[in-house]
């Protein structure tokens, strides 16, 4: 639905051009970091700040997420036909959601969209990283069925061990 005034929204007497997205995923897992950088110029006719926002998307998580989630900004301030670089560092946890059902941060590996942007409707540039992981697996209780108990990482192994060595 069309909105008045956008998350981030503000209002300058001057323009300004993003270019040159560069995205790279370094790590794996909780180690895991997403270094971006871009450059930011101003092509208008008066000096001006602008502030660079960084919205993040989970394109197939198994939970329901927001469409964009902040997770960084900065503020640039530039004259007329002046370009800065700006970088933004993006963390497992920048990436995560909290699961009631293991009680923590969990971040699913897969592909994430990353927009940048003037406000939450005015997204400039956009790149996607595919974020290594391992699969989550669902915390076991007495009451899970055999199934899960087998096919979890930790617990198949105890429980093979454990029914092999029953007599």
């Amino acid at each position: 639905m069309p909105v008045s005034y956008p998350f981030g929204h503000g209002l300058s007497c001057t323009a300004f051009a993003y270019s040159g997205l560069h995205a790279a995923v370094d790590g794996e897992g909780e180690e895991t970091v997403v270094r971006l950088r871009l450059t930011v110029t101003n092509s208008g006719p008066a000096a001006g700040k602008e502030v660079i926002k960084v919205y993040v998307r989970d394109v197939a998580s198994s939970v329901d997420r927001s469409v964009r989630e902040l997770k960084a900004f900065t503020k640039v301030e530039l004259t007329p036909g002046q370009a800065t670089g700006a970088r933004f560092e993006l963390r497992a946890r920048d990436l995560s959601f909290f699961s009631p059902a293991h009680g923590r941060w969990v971040l699913e590996g897969g592909e994430f969209e990353i927009s940048i942007g003037s406000s939450s409707r005015d997204l400039r540039l956009t790149a996607t990283v595919t974020v290594p992981a391992p699969p989550l697996a669902r915390p076991l209780t007495l009451a899970s069925p055999v199934g899960e108990w087998l096919a979890h990482p930790v617990g198949g192994p105890v429980l093979r061990q454990a029914i092999g060595g029953a007599r």
